[in-house]
């Protein structure tokens, strides 16, 4: 079977392709965006397609990328499609958006595409991913600890993304464009191999190869063997839903548990998503401390995850939230509030405390420092939040304190608390959790001086 042939039986196979469709094709000018082109070109009669060639010069190879623009349009001229270019200093780009290269040169490429395929009226774009491609992102996957889901590696189809050649390898590649005598660019920064991507693809594949010829075609069929069964945990996760509230997602936990893992792993990669809009850097590790969260069902308990999201247990609910510009406004304004001085302890210094000789305070509080977990904070009350109210370790709603403390209602949603990592110290002004207490062993004091704000309580 040539090349053709098979990848007309693959976009069959995974319905890339209806007839009558219109394409933007990624043309870069390397052998494998050259062989897409190609391959889609000889088959526009038979799905009676429209096509339009779109390149980007990034404008990092100089003249070696003006001359790959150049090849390109005559590419298009030759065989009577037109070539869209988009001429953009991508590292300037990444310098201004806090990107690395890579990153931005993939944003501002589909940004492209999506503009031209809108331009055109069409509804595809073709990119050339092929096998080795496929296997390399298994690999790369594999390494940095990702779970089913990464490595399915690149789906065939996603959205308006068509991927034709995943079903054939680089050499497939090359052997197609040598018969068809057609020459292509070559991109050097492709063999620098302080990439990580790179070292795969120039040294380990080509090591596996040396120990099966075939290892590249039993990787991908690993791959896709992964995504049948991912696609079940997929289908099972559409079965739940999670609350979208502006910057905050959350789901009732009771409803997770009972899931197979893999399916709670896909809900919480859902809820990613729909937050920040990616889901890339989540590797397994975070995914499991999430899931913890869910499985020990400790309240108040909080993950840090990228992208600037934190998770929490709030009584049962995981809510992830994420952090902004305004947030950290208020919790500037919050913190401006308090004074915190560490004081080493003498012995006569906490014998007058424990005795209460020193005058408490509403507003200056002296507690344990090394009974703080995680550093100290400040934010307003949350929904579910308690205090530690005994030394038996008893707890007490918040909401309660405010109750009992006569706080008008609108008021409490801005009450300052001074919490750790995984517990409210002091509700300022009302009610110090005794967690903190002073005791005989205590090395380093912490004095919390609360100044409140207007009697209105607005910063």
């Amino acid at each position: 079977m040539n090349i053709l042939e098979k990848i007309d039986g693959y976009i069959k196979k995974e319905n890339m392709i209806d007839s009558g469709d219109g394409i933007v094709v990624a043309l870069s000018g390397g052998a494998d965006s050259v062989a897409l082109f190609l391959c889609l070109e000889k088959l526009r009669e038979r799905y009676d397609l429209k096509l339009v060639a779109a390149h980007v010069n990034h404008m990092i190879r100089g003249k070696e990328a003006d001359q790959d623009e150049a090849y390109v349009r005559k590419l298009g001229q030759d065989h009577g499609i037109p070539v869209e270019v988009l001429k953009k200093d991508v590292p300037r780009y990444a310098r201004e958006n806090s990107m690395t290269e890579e990153e931005a040169g993939r944003y501002i490429r589909y940004e492209f595409f999506r503009e031209i395929k809108k331009k055109y009226g069409f509804n595809k774009i073709a990119v050339a991913h092929h096998m080795d491609d496929l296997c390399e992102t298994v690999i790369f996957n594999m390494i940095r600890g990702s779970g089913i889901k990464g490595l399915v590696g690149i789906l065939p189809v996603r959205d308006d993304v068509i991927r034709p050649l995943l079903s054939v390898d680089k050499e497939e590649i090359k052997d197609f464009l040598k018969e068809e005598d057609v020459p292509y660019c070559i991109d050097a920064t492709n063999y620098d191999t302080d990439y990580s991507r790179n070292r795969i693809r120039n040294v380990i594949i080509p090591e596996l190869l040396k120990i099966n010829s075939k290892a590249v075609y039993h990787i991908g069929r690993i791959s896709s063997s992964l995504r049948e069964i991912n696609q079940g945990f997929e289908r099972e996760a559409d079965k739940y839903d999670f609350l979208s509230e502006d910057e905050k997602r959350s789901i009732d936990g009771s409803c997770l548990r009972p899931l197979d893992k893999n399916v709670r792993y896909e809900i919480y990669l859902r809820m990613i998503e729909s937050l920040v809009h990616k889901r890339k850097d989540i590797t397994a590790v975070h995914l499991e401390n999430i899931d913890r969260l869910v499985l020990k069902q400790e309240t108040g308990k909080t993950v840090n995850i990228p992208y600037g999201i934190l998770v929490r247990n709030s009584y049962g609910k995981l809510i992830m939230t994420k952090d902004d510009t305004d947030d950290k406004k208020k919790e500037d304004s919050l913190s401006a509030q308090f004074n915190v001085e560490i004081i080493d302890a003498d012995q006569e210094l906490i014998d007058s405390i424990i005795r209460k000789e020193q005058k408490d305070e509403r507003t200056v509080k002296m507690i344990d420092f090394d009974k703080i977990k995680g550093g100290i904070g400040f934010r307003y009350p949350e929904e579910g939040d308690t205090i530690v109210i005994d030394s038996k370790g008893n707890t007490k709603k918040i909401s309660r304190i405010f109750i009992d403390g006569k706080i008008d209602r609108e008021e409490r949603k801005r009450w300052p608390l001074v919490v750790d990592s995984e517990n409210v110290i002091w509700v300022s002004g009302l009610r110090l959790s005794p967690a903190f207490h002073i005791d005989k062993d205590t090395k380093r004091i912490c004095k919390i001086t609360y100044y409140p704000a207007t009697p209105d309580r607005k910063e």
